[in-house]
């Protein structure tokens, strides 16, 4: 999605994570994200060859308070588009 920041946050990004933890991304946007853009990432996540499930955060759409949280967990923020592989 080279049209938007995503941020990993969570334990994934903590390096904290168990063996059946998700990876929780967080996409940056100034507007909620169409709901057929939300539904394509669902299915392309679910149907990855990824070990693990994806929740995909609408960034506007969340509370203030899971915003900081986010904020405080997010990782890998020194990471640039195609450096980080996983």
């Amino acid at each position: 999605m080279p049209q938007f920041e995503v941020w990993a946050f969570g334990s994934r990004a903590k390096w904290t994570a168990k063996v059946y933890s998700d990876l929780d991304l967080a996409i940056i946007t100034n507007k909620p994200l169409p709901l057929e853009l939300s539904v394509k990432l669902s299915d392309d996540f679910s149907e990855s060859d990824l070990p693990w499930k994806v929740d995909v955060v609408d960034w506007v759409s969340t509370s203030e308070t899971f915003r900081q949280i986010i904020e405080q967990d997010r990782g890998w923020w020194w990471c640039r588009r195609g450096k980080v592989r996983l």
